[in-house]
């Protein structure tokens, strides 16, 4: 943001004001694109762009350090995810009402406390999967056992009739 705010200094009087849709476009055209938007616009633009189609466009991430609520918009699918977080920029859910309550629920970033992303998990696993691996390993925990009882309790001296056998090598 440090950056961002010496640039937006040094831009003389006649910098370019950009529209709602010219700071959108690029975003949503290019992967390699990142817009800091305020946090109402951001609103609007995560009803408008996420509602509109079934997949998610647009994600929001919280920027703390500025003295303005802002938002960082990339798309979804965006590299630079993973760069802003190496920046330790961190990030967390926008917490805005329309945006967590409603149905872009599967839209949000998910973040761990460090502000690391993290994936979300799609297709959750059933135990019905399971059925067949846990039967063959419980299988083979009851064959061991039987063994080492068979080896134990019904045959114990076993061990000691083998010692006992005399071997008889032949030579020619």
């Amino acid at each position: 943001m440090k950056i961002v705010a010496d640039r937006i200094e040094k831009c003389s009087s006649d910098c370019k004001k950009f529209s709602v849709q010219e700071l959108v476009s690029p975003l949503l055209d290019n992967k390699d694109y990142v817009s800091i938007l305020p946090v109402r616009i951001g609103s609007s633009l995560m009803q408008r762009y996420n509602s509109e189609r079934v997949k998610c466009r647009l994600a929001l991430a919280y920027e703390k350090t500025s003295w303005l609520p802002m938002f960082f918009a990339v798309q979804k699918n965006s590299p630079y995810n993973e760069e802003i977080n190496r920046e330790s920029l961190w990030f967390s859910d926008t917490g805005l009402s329309e945006y967590g309550k409603s149905k872009n629920r599967q839209c949000q970033l998910k973040y761990n406390s460090k502000g690391i992303s993290t994936k979300r998990i799609g297709n959750r696993i059933k135990l019905e999967q399971f059925h067949l691996p846990f039967l063959i390993l419980f299988g083979g925990y009851i064959l061991a056992f039987m063994q080492f009882f068979r080896e134990k309790f019904i045959c114990p001296h076993r061990p000691l009739a083998i010692k006992n056998f005399v071997y008889v090598v032949s030579t020619i």
